[in-house]
C-alpha cells in the first residue's frame, strides 16, 4: 500500500504528490484535494490505481514527512528546496495547461502543447 497527497482529479486521471496515475474505477476517488490517500497499483502496471481511499488522519502532535518537508522549505534559512518546489509547481501548472489545450482541440498531443508552454517556465519562475 502506498501513500501520498491527492493534488488533482481530471476525469479518470489523478495527481498524487507529483505523479499522474490512471484510476481503474474513478467513482471511488475521494473528492477533496490536498488530503492524504492510501492506494494500491496494479501489479502489471504501476501507473494504474486499482484501489484508493482517504488515509486516516494522523494523531495530534505527529506530523507526516510531507508536511515536515514543506514547512522546512519556508524557514529562515530557506535552501534550494524552496526553488525546486517552486519549479515543480510551475511544471505542474504547465502540464495542466497542456492537458486543457489538448482537451480544447488547440494541440494534437500533450507533448506538442508542453513543448510550446515550457518556453514560459523561466518567465514564470522569475516571479
Amino acid at each position: 500500500m502506498q501513500q501520498g497527497i491527492l493534488k488533482q482529479v481530471k476525469d479518470d486521471y489523478i495527481l498524487i504528490d507529483a505523479k499522474w496515475y490512471k484510476v481503474q474505477d474513478p467513482k471511488y476517488v475521494p473528492r477533496e484535494m490536498e488530503i492524504g490517500v492510501s492506494f494500491e497499483t496494479a501489479p502489471e502496471d504501476a501507473g494504474l490505481i486499482k484501489f484508493i481511499k482517504r488515509s486516516e488522519p494522523k494523531a495530534a502532535g505527529s506530523s507526516s514527512s510531507y508536511k515536515g518537508k514543506a514547512s522546512t522549505s519556508y524557514g529562515g534559512g530557506a535552501s534550494s528546496n524552496s526553488g525546486n518546489r517552486d519549479r515543480s509547481i510551475v511544471r505542474q501548472v504547465i502540464f495542466k495547461a497542456a492537458v486543457e489545450l489538448v482537451s480544447s482541440g488547440k494541440y494534437p498531443s500533450v507533448d506538442a502543447a508542453m513543448e510550446d508552454l515550457k518556453k514560459n517556465e523561466d518567465y514564470m519562475m522569475a516571479g
